[in-house]
């Protein structure tokens, strides 16, 4: 998926991935992956990118057992993660965990309502960096 116009494609593994799952050309086991999964949507690819459907395809050919966290899509929390803008600036990082913290306990919600081990799916390696503080903090780990 472009988000400019160029004249070299350039297309986003997510995209590529859903792209031969859709033709039949990539198979995956899901049914090995029966514990819930979830999935957070990371504000570039939902809002920037419009890749909110492209993920599901990927998750729905990945896992059987996918729940949606609320809210989701374009209408996400932010992670906090800011595209890496925040992570320089030693001001911001309380600002961040608070974010990251709004997220992530709808994951603890979703865990706790479902009482299984759950999978938390960030296809962002930001959204990872901004969760791993607050989730360090917690009896989760």
């Amino acid at each position: 998926m472009l988000d400019r116009p160029g004249r070299i494609p350039i297309v986003h593994l997510h995209d590529e991935v859903a792209h031969y799952i859709k033709q039949g050309a990539l198979t995956l086991h899901k049914d090995v992956n029966t514990r819930p999964v979830t999935l957070h949507d990371p504000c570039n690819f939902g809002r920037a990118c419009n890749m909110c459907d492209t993920l599901r395809v990927v998750m729905n050919a990945s896992v059987s057992n996918f729940v949606e966290m609320t809210p989701n899509r374009e209408r996400n929390f932010c992670c906090g993660g800011g595209s890496a803008i925040l992570f320089d600036d030693p001001e911001m990082y309380d600002l961040r965990i608070k974010f990251s913290a709004k997220r992530l306990s709808r994951y603890v919600q979703l865990v706790l309502a479902r009482m299984e081990t759950a999978f938390c799916v960030l296809p962002a390696p930001f959204v990872k960096h901004s969760f791993t503080p607050w989730l360090m903090s917690t009896s989760l780990v």
